[in-house]
């Protein structure tokens, strides 16, 4: 019995010791630069900072630059500040900080051409621990674009609830399907869709195309609340939905004939939208065309994984 109760005192000690190792590991740390933000970010938190409390809570700001275009998603993210309970710096992206009325603010992807997030020499170290369930708990989400020197909120940051939506058949021009036949196959044309966008913007046209991963019988998909021209048309087996902001080279020609499509935007149901506004993306590329009317790869925002097995 004395032997016994040796070994109990022993083994409470190695308790706590465990304990407490296991919570440090469960800590990591961050060095991470700090930036000087531009006015028009300042005004942007301006909307939010009251939603939030700088000692429970921070911003996280995922900025998008493609091609000519810009973008930027503003999430509130409740967490303790002392140690952070973020999923964010799970991710290999540039980060900056900054400090805007007491609230702490990362920023994801700190590169951009006007000039948002100047760096500077100092950083900090911050303690953070990944939250396990996946799920950062926000009190604020907004999408903006950036066209024409001031950002615009794109109305698709909140959920949609299921609804229908009706698109043009269209039929698509070959060179259209010579860019989707590098990603036949990365995913099951049952379980993920196409999405192409087209752009014109001084006077040069850009085609994205983006891979998601979505029940083809209601698509989780955040672009139908936009005020755009809708097309689809399917390739090989897959459904491919078009966005048509500009094509005067008439890769997308209407038929005339429409279909209804069931949708819904479930963010909870999209993979990494934190990081990446466009969603559950299996792929995506931005395609210039040049003088000789052939379409060129933006080769650094290629983005391919290994096919699904």
């Amino acid at each position: 019995m004395t032997f016994m109760i040796k070994k109990l005192i022993l083994f409470i000690p190695f308790l706590f010791i465990s304990a407490a190792y296991s919570y440090a590991q469960g800590i990591n740390r961050v060095s991470i630069p700090l930036v000087k933000e531009n006015a028009k970010i300042d005004a942007l938190l301006d909307k939010y900072v009251k939603l939030g409390d700088p000692a429970r809570s921070c911003f996280v700001l995922y900025a998008d630059p493609i091609g000519g275009l810009y973008g930027l998603t503003v999430k509130g993210i409740k967490t303790d500040t002392s140690v952070l309970n973020v999923n964010v710096f799970k991710y290999k992206a540039p980060f900056g900080y900054f400090k805007y009325r007491k609230f702490l603010v990362f920023v994801v992807n700190t590169y951009d051409l006007f000039n948002f997030f100047e760096p500077t020499t100092h950083s900090k170290t911050f303690k953070y621990r990944l939250n396990a369930i996946g799920g950062d708990k926000y009190f604020c989400s907004a999408d903006y674009n950036y066209p024409i020197g001031q950002f615009d909120k794109m109305p698709f940051s909140d959920p949609i609830p299921a609804a229908t939506i009706r698109a043009i058949l269209i039929t698509e021009d070959k060179k259209i399907d010579s860019l989707l036949d590098k990603y036949i196959g990365l995913n099951h044309p049952g379980k993920s869709c196409f999405l192409i966008s087209s752009y014109l913007v001084n006077k040069e046209y850009s085609i994205s195309l983006n891979g998601l991963r979505t029940d083809t019988n209601t698509l989780n998909m955040n672009v139908f609340s936009q005020k755009t021209s809708l097309g689809y048309f399917r390739y090989k087996g897959y459904l491919v939905i078009v966005k048509l902001y500009a094509d005067p080279y008439h890769f997308f020609n209407m038929q005339g004939s429409s279909k209804i499509f069931r949708f819904e935007w479930n963010e909870r149901k999209s993979e990494d939208k934190e990081l990446n506004p466009l969603g559950q993306s299996f792929c995506y590329n931005n395609y210039y065309r040049d003088k000789n009317g052939n379409f060129n790869s933006s080769v650094i925002f290629d983005m391919v994984p290994l096919k699904d097995h």
